[in-house]
């Protein structure tokens, strides 16, 4: 069997004709080019060769018995992989829950239903929708700071701090996301209690453009969400 070192594991990446190898529990495995699951190097869109995927395995919908597939050709050895960075027990016991996705569908339901009740409430001036509409995004806004600190914690140990664009776009649009959701809780406590009369004017517009601003925040979340969870094939 062949001893690879770090740096000898990183030229198996399946490119211009090299191997498809990968580092699994200290162990080094290559799969066939003819792979099409492996194709240029790449696994579902995610997962690359010349890497260790012993952590990724962890997290994959399959077990070690797709190892199967590949064939034992050396170990690792002389200079280490990069170290991983282990959670805390308590971040481990929560991200075995899956906490992240299941959080998620919380503020995406209820912040497009906010956006329908908010449009069918000006369609036909019917304040009771316009409150259905607030009350749903206060219940929205209630959930949103542990959706996001589990899709961080997510994105840290999970995926390890992956630098790819959905990431980006999901952590600008998480950004944004707590100031619009503020925003309309804040012009719905200026219109109600401090006005006398029914809320017309600039202020209630700009108050339902950022009602259907922040679901138009939560479902590009949630696309990108899905773009990372299901991979394009290639």
């Amino acid at each position: 069997m062949t001893l690879y070192t770090a740096e000898e594991l990183k030229l198996g990446d399946g490119k211009n004709g090299r191997p498809i190898l990968f580092a699994y529990g200290g162990n080094v495995y290559e799969v066939s080019p003819e792979s099409k699951l492996w194709k240029n190097g790449l696994h579902m869109g995610r997962h690359v060769a010349g890497t260790d995927l012993t952590k990724d395995m962890e997290n994959s919908p399959h077990g070690i018995d797709a190892l199967s597939k590949a064939q034992l050709v050396g170990k690792i050895v002389a200079s280490p992989l990069p170290s991983i960075e282990h959670p805390p027990a308590w971040v481990n016991l929560l991200l075995s829950k899956h906490p992240h996705p299941v959080s998620s569908h919380f503020p995406i339901a209820l912040s497009v239903t906010a956006a329908l009740f908010s449009i069918v409430s000006i369609l036909f001036d019917l304040r009771i929708m316009e409150l259905a509409s607030f009350f749903n995004l206060v219940v929205a806004t209630t959930v949103m700071p542990f959706t996001i600190l589990t899709g961080y914690l997510s994105w840290r140990y999970n995926y390890r701090r992956k630098n790819s664009f959905e990431f980006k776009a999901k952590i600008l649009l998480s950004i944004l996301l707590p100031f619009s959701m503020l925003g309309v809780l804040c012009l719905f406590g200026y219109q109600y209690f401090f006005t006398e009369s029914y809320p017309t004017g600039p202020i209630h517009a700009l108050y339902h453009v950022l009602v259907i601003c922040t679901a138009l925040n939560v479902v590009a979340l949630g696309y990108f969400g899905g773009r990372i969870t299901f991979p394009e094939r290639r």
